[in-house]
């Protein structure tokens, strides 16, 4: 939820603090660099204090973030404060994912699509937190939110009694490694894409189809609903990456389509091209992590969803300046630079041995 909680609001944010377009595209590339950051960071920290503990307190920095927002006084200020919730993020995503497939005996791509999936129901809870921020205002909104974070946080550190310590490295070939990096990379472009479309959607509900400023995170709910349910599905993903390789390389080239969607001018297509991005992405993503835990054993699952996430985070950067570029230009423009960014990274699931079984 806290990843996309400013967005139904950014208009009003931009328009109160009197900054630029182009900020909208800021405000999600700083969240980002800060969770890229601190991915391996997370894994250093389990191992020395366990990864719930770790976790708990990336989950803390996050919610405090978005708490001392209500005391921002300037759009700088609000940045530095995203800046500092992704480096929150960074430190929830690897160790939470370790708890999560050591506590389970289920499979790897079944718990990495619930994983995925309730990921996606907090988005679509920020989306519908529109209606928050126009009951109360968007800085007590986000405060609010922030509170709901800390009271999560409280509930993982005390019904949560998994605080195991993640293994390192081991004796994995070093070309191993540099697969799995290669593999993030290649999903950076839907990823960054993807999240920069999340982010933007209420926006461009408002400037483009006329939706009120608080209204449009509910319009957009679809987006996470797919995702939620792409999520649910990945517990059938084919077992060998060989074949997982295609089907990614197939689900995210496909995504494509509903970027070129949105410039229909239709607001049943806007909402099916929202659906239908969530859905293709979250599926694609959950193999992806699935693969990681797979490959590398559970006992090493934090350091390769580490690993994968940070190289998805730190190549996808470029993207989220040119979406706010493109946003105050229309959806022609903001359709054109999606779909291109999009698919630049998916031909490098090939440049990786991919060898079956692994």
């Amino acid at each position: 939820m806290q990843w996309y909680v400013l967005a139904p609001a950014m208009l009003q944010i931009l328009s109160e603090y009197g900054a630029p377009s182009w900020l909208s595209g800021v405000l999600p590339l700083v969240f980002i660099a800060g969770a890229a950051s601190t991915q391996l960071v997370s894994v250093a920290l389990s191992a020395r204090i366990g990864a719930r503990n770790t976790f708990v307190i990336g989950l803390a920095i996050l919610s405090l973030s978005d708490i001392m927002i209500y005391f921002a006084s300037s759009a700088w200020e609000a940045v530095m404060l995203r800046f500092i919730a992704g480096l929150g993020t960074g430190l929830f995503f690897a160790p939470a994912g370790f708890v999560l497939v050591n506590i389970s005996d289920s499979s790897s791509a079944s718990l990495m699509g619930l994983y995925n999936a309730t990921f996606n129901l907090g988005g679509l809870a920020a989306l519908a937190w529109g209606v928050v921020d126009g009951l109360l205002g968007w800085r007590l909104g986000t405060l609010v939110a922030g509170l709901l974070g800390i009271v999560m946080d409280v509930a993982s550190a005390t019904v949560i009694k998994f605080n195991g310590r993640p293994a390192g490295a081991g004796p994995r070939a070093r070309s191993s490694w540099t697969d799995l990096l290669i593999v993030g990379a290649a999903g950076a472009g839907s990823f960054g894409t993807s999240y920069a479309f999340g982010f933007l959607l209420p926006s461009m509900a408002q400037l483009s189809f006329g939706a009120s400023p608080f209204g449009s995170g509910s319009l957009t709910l679809l987006m996470f609903a797919g995702a939620a349910l792409g999520g649910f599905l990945a517990v059938w993903v084919p077992a060998s990456w060989a074949r997982s390789r295609r089907l990614v390389s197939i689900l995210l080239a496909v995504s494509s389509i509903s970027y070129l969607m949105i410039y229909s001018r239709s607001f049943v297509f806007f909402l099916a091209a929202s659906f239908i991005n969530g859905f293709l992405v979250d599926l694609a993503f959950s193999i992806y992590y699935a693969y990681a835990v797979e490959r590398y054993g559970r006992d090493q699952s934090a350091l390769s969803l580490a690993f994968i996430n940070m190289a998805n985070m730190a190549v996808s950067l470029w993207i989220f300046p040119l979406a706010g570029y493109a946003l105050p230009r229309g959806l022609l423009a903001e359709a054109l630079v999606l779909t291109a960014t999009n698919v630049m990274t998916v031909p490098l699931l090939y440049a990786t041995r991919g060898r079956s079984g692994n």
